[in-house]
């Protein structure tokens, strides 16, 4: 019988028995009938001995399917190995579900504050493609695979990027671990994408006036205040989303955010104009619960964190003409109004909550009128000098440098000692 997937398909068993076709075009690749399932399987001489091995049932693996792995069975007992003893062993390595689940993400809540960002990265762009994928299956081919589909939907190179990096520090992971059959991350030949940092967005006064009155008229009546302490305190969103009043103690002005991205916790310090927001909110518990919920920006509906202000402040940006401005751009404005009135870099770095200089200094844009103001400084140190040295008097006979930086009516011609009546250079 030709193997084609029509004649599998219209072929049948009724008898107990079963009934063997053998693939003309693959030799060795072989489909069993039974009543109810039709499966290849791979049969061969092993020291002599017939011995087989199944592949897979049929549609489930198609006719490709089964001559491509036939094909690699062929390839095993080229160079030695027992095709069953390699099924054996590829049994005993974890899928790619299984590893992340099992060992990955345990690790990762031990020692990563953005462990749920993995989580979510593996569920969203692995877990279709490979989580029943075995780990020593995975072929560079296939990573690049993941690379043209995320290109092709548009995602960005820092996202793509995100998934490449993870998908490395699984295999990084096993092998540390020694997990049987889990290759080196090198094997994976996994290159990120470039990606050039992009530039920072940073809100004008006349910009934040536009979009704090749309922000009025927002259905969502918590977020004109959300985004208002964003702006004055440089918090992230999450922190924000995530505040108690528990951490706040107005009699110092401070805010102690418990779980901080990089771990352990860090102390804001507040403004005066953080006060009356949030005077204004805890009036707006009372008024839609009755009482003073434990969470300052709490979702009213439901009582939780907010899972995503998206819409709301999607529309309100848009209508206040700024579609690109994102919410994370708040962060940026805060440390760029103290920049460029005259608060130090490592001031900015505090407030923040930066372990690093570098980290601030993306933050840390300075305006052209900045700019100027900084080199006016300069010009006022030098300027008095320069002007002062034209009280000097020249020299009755200028050096040859100063000579060339003379007019004609004020040096006179530099004449060469050397009897050639040449210039010596």
């Amino acid at each position: 019988m030709q193997f084609t997937t029509k004649n599998i398909e219209a072929c049948t068993n009724s008898t107990e028995r079963r009934v063997t076709y053998t693939d003309p075009a693959m030799p060795g690749l072989q489909l069993e009938l039974l009543r109810k399932t039709k499966k290849f399987r791979f049969r061969y001489l092993w020291h002599g001995k017939q011995r087989s091995v199944v592949i897979g049932e049929f549609p489930s693996f198609s006719i490709d399917d089964a001559r491509a792995k036939a094909t690699e069975y062929k390839r095993l007992l080229a160079e030695g190995i027992d095709p069953r003893q390699a099924k054996q062993f590829t049994k005993q390595v974890p899928t790619v579900g299984e590893f992340f689940w099992e060992q990955y993400l345990p690790h990762a809540k031990r020692y990563k504050s953005s462990w749920e960002l993995d989580q979510s990265t593996y569920v969203n762009h692995i877990a279709p493609r490979f989580a029943e994928v075995a780990m020593n299956n995975i072929t560079p081919m296939q990573v690049d695979e993941i690379v043209q589909q995320m290109t092709h939907k548009g995602y960005a190179a820092g996202t793509i990027n995100r998934v490449l990096i993870l998908f490395g520090s699984l295999f990084t992971l096993g092998h540390k671990r020694q997990v049987q059959g889990v290759p080196k991350r090198a094997a994976l030949d996994i290159r990120l994408l470039p990606n050039p940092q992009k530039l920072e967005r940073y809100i004008s006064q006349a910009e934040t006036q536009r979009l704090f009155a749309e922000l009025a008229r927002s259905r969502n009546p918590l977020l004109r205040h959300i985004v208002a302490f964003l702006l004055l305190t440089g918090a992230r969103k999450s922190e924000a989303l995530h505040a108690r009043w528990q951490d706040f103690d107005f009699d110092t002005q401070t805010w102690t955010i418990p779980h901080v991205k990089g771990g352990g916790h860090r102390r804001v310090m507040m403004s005066a104009a953080i006060k009356p927001i949030l005077d204004t909110v805890r009036a707006m518990h009372v008024a839609q619960l009755g009482e003073l919920h434990e969470l300052v920006f709490p979702n009213f509906k439901t009582g939780e964190p907010f899972v995503n202000l998206y819409r709301a402040w999607d529309y309100a940006r848009r209508q206040a003409g700024m579609p690109e401005l994102r919410m994370h751009d708040l962060r940026h404005s805060f440390a760029s109004a103290l920049v460029n009135r005259g608060v130090s870099i490592y001031e900015v770095q505090n407030l923040l909550g930066h372990a690093s200089l570098k980290t601030t200094r993306r933050y840390a844009h300075l305006s052209p009128q900045r700019l100027r103001e900084s080199a006016e400084v300069a010009a006022a140190v030098y300027t008095e000098p320069m002007a002062a040295s034209q009280d000097f008097a020249a020299p009755a006979e200028p050096d040859f440098l100063l000579s060339l930086l003379c007019d004609a009516d004020q040096c006179e011609q530099v004449q060469d000692t050397d009897t050639t009546g040449h210039l010596d250079f």
